[in-house]
């Protein structure tokens, strides 16, 4: 008979192509799966917070911590950030003279424009903080505050005052 299939005959073949066609499967998934699309290249790196966010950062956690209230955080500061850029130094010796000279390295950005390349950030030392909070009465929120202060800034607990907030 012409007309009949053998499905003996398919499922051998089947058996035989499996890992084949599941790799093709395989492929054609990841061909169709949906890319992230890239960022550019000249693209920047997002910029670091500005120096006075790190009040902003405290209050927000501060003020997560049990019975601690609306806070609000003043920090002084022994230094500022500073930003220390890679230098070449070259020594001119002649008979009796000795000349140092420094220039600071530049690196050309995508754009075309020299920038200076930065060696290290120096990151603000703090000199005390103060914290206003409304659960200031309680000891165990006082302990709480100062040693999470004392922890993110590396200031000594004698340095950090918390006080009551006027209702």
């Amino acid at each position: 008979m012409a007309g009949r299939i053998d499905f003996k005959a398919i499922s051998q073949k089947l058996k035989q192509l499996k890992y084949p066609a599941l790799i093709l499967l395989l492929g054609l998934v990841l061909i169709l799966w949906p890319a992230r699309q890239k960022q550019p290249e000249s693209a920047q790196p997002p910029a670091p917070a500005p120096e006075q966010s790190m009040e902003a950062q405290l209050e927000e956690i501060l003020s997560c911590i049990n019975g601690a209230g609306p806070v609000r955080v003043f920090l002084t500061k022994q230094t500022g950030n500073e930003t220390v850029y890679q230098t070449d130094e070259t020594l001119n010796k002649d008979a009796d003279t000795e000349n140092r000279t420094r220039t600071t390295v530049l690196a050309r950005e995508s754009g075309g424009a020299d920038v200076p390349v930065e060696r290290k950030t120096v990151y603000a030392q703090y000199r005390g903080a103060l914290i206003v909070c409304a659960g200031a009465d309680s000891p165990q929120v006082r302990l709480d505050l100062v040693n999470a202060v004392a922890g993110l800034t590396g200031l000594s607990t004698d340095r950090i005052t918390v006080v009551k907030m006027k209702q």
